[in-house]
């Protein structure tokens, strides 16, 4: 559970078989084995307002995440995590509701 912020790393995604609750800003879920290309890696999301699944994949490796929580896939932002893996954030919306760049 997400509490406050903070960085979920996951060294071994493709295998995780927890449930993720309370992501948000200002969270950081670190794929560490989903490499990271800003065309090739790619992002699914599906579900409801209680529970949904998250898909990162890089064409190799996929994970699939269990999330409890109402979201979107607008909920959900891919960058490099520095290091050659994935970091998933929660992107920020402005007052007005649009996305702004994530920090």
């Amino acid at each position: 559970m997400f509490a406050g912020g903070g960085t979920l790393q996951l060294d071994n995604s493709t295998s995780f078989g927890g449930s993720i609750l309370g992501f948000g800003l200002p969270g950081n879920i670190d794929l560490v084995d989903i490499a990271y290309s800003s065309s090739g890696t790619t992002l699914g999301y599906s579900g409801d307002s209680l529970t949904g699944t998250l898909t990162v994949s890089d064409g190799t490796h996929v994970a699939t995440l269990a999330m409890i929580g109402n979201y979107t896939i607008s909920s959900f932002h891919l960058a490099d995590d520095g290091n050659g893996g994935t970091m998933v954030t929660d992107p920020p919306v402005d007052s007005a509701g649009h996305l702004t760049t994530p920090h």
